[in-house]
């Protein structure tokens, strides 16, 4: 007789012959021969270089496999897939990814990584007072350009007094003292900071340096010329005792 016979690994068959005299038997091995690998013709991520929060695109194609597998190195999830396809990662740190094809005559696997990269801090341009020098009384513009920020805040130093403002803008402060004021421009990949001092200075007397007068001894319907030199003075008097 005959039988079919699908082994998926070398196997041995014995046959057995029973009669009343006795038994006899033979053995058969049906061996197995090495097939084809499967192929991975390609596995890639698109970008390979991603900041925070974006996403890359993972395609593949392979061949002559029986099962395919995704599997993120990283956490360790291992999903099954289809031979050829794509699937979206979106991870928060750099991460590897494995693709491994499988059939009877073995396995074979690639590797992609997708890398994390930051993106650029914010920037300030200028954060300038005009003047930086004021009398009491007296007030002051800040001004400030900033680039590339999620968040700017103002902060009076003195006073601990802190409010966000525009990215670019100006506002007047008037203060009693020498005070520092600190521009913090911040996003998710750092932040920039500058400082600017208005100088508050006090105003001095005036003072008389010089008064003369020449000559000091005239006659009756003579002249004489009265000379002088004040410094901080925004009104000058000259009279007669």
């Amino acid at each position: 007789g005959t039988r079919q016979v699908c082994p998926s690994v070398t196997s041995n068959y014995l046959l057995a012959a029973t009669n009343a005299s006795g038994e006899t038997d033979q053995t058969v091995t049906v061996r197995i021969a090495p097939g084809s690998l499967p192929q991975i013709v390609f596995f890639t991520a698109d970008p390979p270089e991603l900041q925070p929060g974006k996403c890359a695109v993972l395609q593949w194609d392979a061949r002559n496999a029986d099962t395919v597998t995704l599997r993120n190195v990283t956490t360790g999830d291992t999903t099954a897939v289809a031979a050829q396809g794509s699937r979206q990662a979106c991870p928060s740190q750099t991460t590897n990814y494995a693709l491994t094809a499988r059939n009877v005559a073995g396995e074979v696997g690639q590797t992609v990584t997708v890398r994390i990269v930051p993106g650029p801090s914010p920037k300030i341009a200028y954060f300038t007072a005009t003047p930086s020098d004021l009398q009491p009384g007296k007030c002051s513009a800040l001004q400030w350009n900033v680039t590339g920020a999620e968040t700017v805040t103002l902060k009076n130093l003195t006073s601990g007094e802190a409010f966000l403002v525009p990215s670019q803008g100006g506002q007047q402060v008037c203060p009693a003292q020498t005070t520092s004021y600190v521009l913090t421009a911040k996003n998710q990949f750092g932040e920039d900071n500058w400082t600017v001092a208005v100088r508050v200075i006090a105003c001095s007397v005036a003072e008389v340096l010089q008064f003369t007068i020449s000559p000091d001894v005239i006659t009756i319907g003579g002249t004489a010329t009265l000379s002088w030199e004040v410094r901080r003075s925004e009104e000058r008097r000259v009279g007669k005792e």
